[in-house]
């Protein structure tokens, strides 16, 4: 009777480095199912070890059906080849997405054979995210040059021309006259907007930090656009959370955020629609809506979603939309600083922004922040 063959890899010094390593390890065979993996790939994909057994590998770190790239890679392993350093953007089983660097390899026996495959995946979302800062703090820093020697070079002819303008307006009785400097007046006033908001944008004062209520400077922004929308046609609907806490941050930016991401909704929209604007907690980035019995947990954050039922946004377009003068509005409609500023403000406040978008469904953008829990304050002294 022939021996029955054993696993070289089950010995008990090996499970026990391969579970307590904290890199994130999986091992896969030719049909790409887990044969096992550590307590840290559990932990990364955010599922219970019961969940991932003899699952398939590509769909035990993902909720989305994967590219067809990704399976040749690990079809490839049984090839004898290793892949290293293959960077992927994955949407968890939790919702959120995070980005992967995956180096997968192929295990062998001492005579060559190949057993299994072995993945080694390694989350580098806050890599991308340091590269990101250090690109938009590169372009911040280049804008601040351009905005004060604009401001300079630009602002005083301008004034100069300004104030001519307003004097010959004063002085002349000719209709046509009158209209064309009117028109000269008003296309300085806009250079003069320009101006000032590149200054702004490129140096943003300090955030002025008081407790937040949310839902107050929502309602306060939709105050301002209601008579504009309800001359479109566009109502706006709102579900906002009464027991929300409050965030720690600036209102007046928060605020100037609300209203820059109301007034794209509205301009979006080129028939009756509507706006919804809504308010929850979540338990963490990605998570969905708590409950009140948790909501004392320190990384809770508020989530604020501005969606308009307009013409959405171009797949082309839609990963260039914060970039500063980036706009698809015609000339002379729009700066392409709005969202740039938007996002901005979002990240000094320590929260994300990202936009959902289908063509001719719609643009929907959600806003975490994080919740000062009434808890803390408590504790901390400030009520």
């Amino acid at each position: 009777m022939a021996a029955k063959k054993t696993d070289p890899y089950q010995n008990t010094v090996f499970l026990s480095l391969f579970d307590q390593i904290p890199i994130p390890l999986c091992r896969y065979d030719v049909g790409g199912r887990i044969v096992s993996c550590n307590a840290a790939f559990a932990a990364l994909v955010d599922l219970e070890m019961s969940e991932i057994a003899d699952r398939d590998f590509l769909e035990a770190i993902t909720q989305k059906p994967v590219s067809v790239r990704l399976r040749e890679v690990l079809n490839a392993v049984f090839q004898g080849e290793g892949m290293r350093d293959i960077q992927w953007r994955l949407s968890l089983f939790s919702g959120e997405v995070r980005h992967f660097s995956l180096s997968t390899f192929p295990m062998r026996e001492k005579n060559g054979q190949i057993l299994f495959g072995m993945a080694v995946l390694r989350d580098v979302t806050q890599k991308k995210a340091l590269e990101q800062a250090l690109v938009q703090t590169e372009k911040m820093a280049s804008l601040g040059t351009l905005a004060t020697g604009l401001a300079h070079e630009v602002g005083t002819p301008m004034n100069v021309i300004l104030g001519r303008a307003e004097s010959l307006l004063k002085h002349t009785k000719e209709p046509k006259t009158a209209k064309g400097l009117k028109i000269i007046i008003e296309q300085i006033d806009r250079m003069t907007h320009l101006i000032e908001r590149l200054l702004a944008f490129a140096r943003r004062k300090p955030i002025e930090r008081k407790r937040i209520d949310v839902n107050q400077l929502l309602r306060k922004g939709i105050e301002m656009f209601e008579h504009r929308a309800a001359e479109k046609g566009i109502v706006f609907v709102t579900d906002l959370d009464a027991d929300l806490p409050v965030i720690w941050g600036d209102g007046e930016q928060i605020l100037q955020v609300f209203v820059n991401l109301m007034m794209n909704a509205l301009d979006a929209i080129f028939q009756p629609g509507e706006i919804r604007v809504r308010s929850f907690l979540v338990g963490r980035p990605g998570k969905d809506r708590v409950s009140v019995k948790v909501r004392s947990q320190k990384n809770a954050m508020v989530e604020i979603v501005i969606e308009d039922s307009g013409g959405g946004i171009d797949v082309a377009h839609r990963d260039k939309i914060f970039d500063p003068f980036f706009t698809t509005k015609p000339v002379g409609k729009g700066t392409g600083l709005g969202l740039a500023v938007v996002h901005g403000v979002v990240r000094e406040h320590g929260g994300e922004i990202r936009v959902e978008s289908t063509p001719g469904r719609g643009t929907a953008f959600h806003i975490q922040l994080p919740a000062e829990m009434i808890k803390r304050w408590k504790t901390s002294g400030r009520i």
